[in-house]
């Protein structure tokens, strides 16, 4: 699947909306697939695994902005955002707020909602 802007943002209003990292371990997987099959039925292609991976593609990378930017503290110059950009920093700030536990993330054994 080709992941386009819009792609990323509808993603990651799916998983604000069915929060599959909130989910107990067990039922993490269906929560991952339902994001995945209501995706799909806009973007054909989209899979559990892909859904996961690039959500947390999407959350490193915010992580990684964000530790940046206050390395800079307010030296730094602010960059003009589109309304796309913008909208996806606001959903991947609140996703960050929560433990976020994917296959990938889950060498530290510190995920949250492990059942």
């Amino acid at each position: 699947m080709t992941w386009t802007p819009q792609a990323a943002t509808d993603l990651l209003h799916l998983v604000a909306e069915i929060m599959p990292h909130r989910q107990k371990h067990k039922e993490k997987g269906s929560a991952w697939e339902k994001v995945a099959q209501r995706l799909a039925e806009q973007y054909p292609g989209a899979t559990f695994r892909n859904c996961q991976e690039k959500c947390a593609d999407l959350l490193r990378s915010y992580r990684h902005r964000s530790r940046s930017e206050q390395g800079r503290g307010s030296s730094g110059t602010p960059q003009d955002k589109s309304d796309a950009e913008k909208e996806l920093d606001d959903l991947l700030a609140d996703i960050a707020q929560v433990r976020f536990c994917t296959r990938d993330l889950t060498h530290r054994g510190d995920c949250a909602g492990r059942g």
